[in-house]
């Protein structure tokens, strides 16, 4: 690896000229409100969500740095918040954070994790409720209290029963008295409610568990869990577990000791279930640190095999931090490394990395990486943490003119933060079908997480063919012919909100064709409950492929369409009007 050296302003280091067009601009400014990190908090994490719904990503940097987005590039300091309020910053201090929506009010809530390593810490970890626009009130009812120490914390609905549920990790040996680990179980809501479930191995033992990480890794319809237990240089095994929920229908982690992530020696750190190969499952990135090199684990019909790539070694890693950074239909990863003061960009087209050139000179080194477009212009920005000038924002300065989509998801009875929620984006790039997967998780990054808002890089292509939603309810839909560089929110149950003039939501417009029998067999009949200017009628199957395209005359109110050409399954009918609102009713095809 090439010795970088320093640009003006610390803009990043280039070892080449590859894909020089992409280039993050470091934020002076915002650097210069972060005093008190840039000295400390080498292990700070940080996250990204909207908290004042106001359509801009905020952040907060652990332990007590709560940022607006002023949407204008800027961001101001909240001196106000609740969030933090007394802690003591101490040199290397541990201050992980995650948020969701726990009590389902549509504002996200936030959980801090603070204390400090190979000490007996002062501060603790806490749970700040959102009482609207970014006002937060620390919670004194929850089972975190009284004092509870943890290294990272994750929501995520683990029983979907559209409550997010907690787990937080305690590393024994590196902070505080040792102690078990929490599952902290979210009955309805409030503070009050959550049920400490010691069940497991994790909350009935001691081990140095740092992160955890919910993700669906196998797509069945649960959140597993995923415990990065990082001994600090001494290889071990990290805590796998599979949620049984789809196959028992009772939520249960089942300890996982045969899926060879779980069974090879680690120092977990950072766990990343991620499609990066657009080829419809998920594949797993596993940053660790010195006590092993990181893991790539490339998945084929449900098979894990560990595939060495450019950037599997042993550099003691702790973020990978996953979006498309150029916006060209693959997701691109960005990796801190701590101890060489290196953090690497890789650009992904699908089938190989390569190292961008982009080498961000930091002398102490970076711990997390946290992706999110702050100024909405389509690019992926992240911040970065660590110690002294480690610390800071850059911005994406890529003019490939690629386009792009966001969306922010809303659940309903789907938990409100949709943490778990999988999306599916299927759009013709440069000629070729290209079908990418994301999933809104609360823990993607090292102790905190990537804007909860999903981005995906559309390459040319000016719409996505497809978006399909798969809710943790079991809820599923269905949208076609999504316009580029445009930002969404998908609410369950009420459809993709394009502009606040809408005057009749998808869900509504859905309510005027009824589709019958259905299940259906050799034929299905389509009635309009009332007259409906159709543009266009297609059916298409779950992965967004069109298996049918059904004329309609427009003074028509019915029609009987032939079914034996279409295999058994579930698919989406999916109508444009004249007007070009779009919405999908779903049937089975018995």
């Amino acid at each position: 690896m090439k010795k970088c050296t320093i640009l003006l302003f610390g803009l990043l280091c280039f070892t080449s000229t590859i894909h020089s067009q992409i280039m993050f601009e470091r934020d002076i400014n915002f650097n210069t409100w972060l005093p008190f990190h840039s000295s400390f908090n080498s292990f700070g994490g940080a996250a990204w969500g909207d908290l004042n719904n106001d359509g801009y990503s905020d952040i907060i940097v652990g332990p007590n740095a709560v940022f607006f987005n002023n949407g204008d590039g800027t961001f101001t300091r909240d001196l106000n918040t609740t969030i933090g309020a007394g802690f003591f910053v101490f040199t290397s201090n541990v201050a992980g954070v995650t948020m969701a929506d726990i009590d389902n009010d549509d504002d996200l809530d936030v959980f801090i994790n603070c204390s400090r390593p190979f000490a007996a810490a002062l501060n603790k970890d806490v749970m700040y409720i959102n009482d609207g626009n970014g006002v937060f009130t620390a919670d004194t009812l929850g089972p975190w209290n009284p004092v509870q120490l943890s290294w990272g914390a994750s929501f995520g609905d683990y029983n979907n029963d559209g409550y997010v549920d907690l787990v937080a990790a305690h590393p024994a040996g590196f902070i505080g008295t040792p102690r078990p680990s929490n599952l902290f179980i979210n009955q309805d809501g409030s503070t009050a409610n959550f049920e400490n479930d010691t069940t497991y191995g994790f909350t009935r033992t001691l081990a140095p568990y740092t992160v955890p990480y919910w993700s669906d890794y196998d797509l069945d319809g649960d959140q597993d869990l995923f415990i990065a237990s990082g001994p600090g240089g001494t290889p071990g095994l990290d805590s796998v577990y599979v949620n049984q929920l789809s196959e028992t229908q009772t939520a249960t982690l089942k300890h996982n000791s045969v899926l060879p992530f779980a069974t090879d020696l680690q120092d977990g750190q950072c766990y990343n279930f991620i499609d990066y190969d657009n080829d419809g499952d998920k594949d797993l990135f596993l940053t660790n640190w010195s006590g092993a090199q990181n893991n790539f684990y490339v998945q084929e019909n449900g098979q894990y095999t560990n595939t060495a790539m450019p950037f599997t070694y042993n550099n003691s890693s702790l973020t990978n931090a996953w979006g498309d950074v150029n916006n060209d239909g693959y997701i691109d990863v960005i990796i801190s490394n701590h101890n060489s003061g290196l953090t690497e960009l890789w650009l992904n087209d699908g089938s190989t990395f390569t190292l961008a050139g982009d080498e961000f000179c930091n002398q102490f080194g970076n711990s997390g990486v946290f992706l999110a477009d702050i100024n909405n212009d389509g690019g992926l920005d992240f911040y970065a943490t660590g110690a002294n000038r480690a610390a800071a924002i850059y911005i994406n300065q890529n003019t490939s003119g690629n386009h792009f989509i966001g969306m922010t998801m809303k659940g309903n009875p789907s938990n409100r933060a949709a943490i778990g929620t999988q999306i599916r984006v299927v759009a013709t790039i440069n000629g070729n079908v290209v079908n990418q997967l994301r999933e809104v998780s609360a823990q993607n990054a090292f102790q905190g997480h990537n804007d909860l808002r999903q981005h995906l890089g559309l390459g040319d292509a000016t719409m996505a063919d497809s978006v399909i939603v798969y809710w943790p309810s079991g809820n599923m839909e269905f949208y076609t012919n999504v316009l580029a560089d445009s930002f969404y929110t998908i609410t369950e149950g009420e459809g993709m909100t394009y502009s606040s003039t809408d005057e009749i939501l998808p869900h509504q417009l859905a309510k005027r064709i009824t589709l019958f029998p259905n299940p259906t067999d050799d034929s299905m009949t389509i009635e309009l409950n009332e007259q409906l200017e159709i543009a266009e009628m297609n059916i298409y199957d779950q992965q967004g492929k069109l298996v049918k395209n059904i004329p309609w005359e427009a003074s028509s109110l019915t029609r009987e369409v032939l079914m034996t050409d279409v295999p058994v399954g579930t698919y989406f009918l999916h109508v444009k009007t004249a007007d070009n609102k779009m919405f999908a009713k779903k049937f089975v095809k018995m």
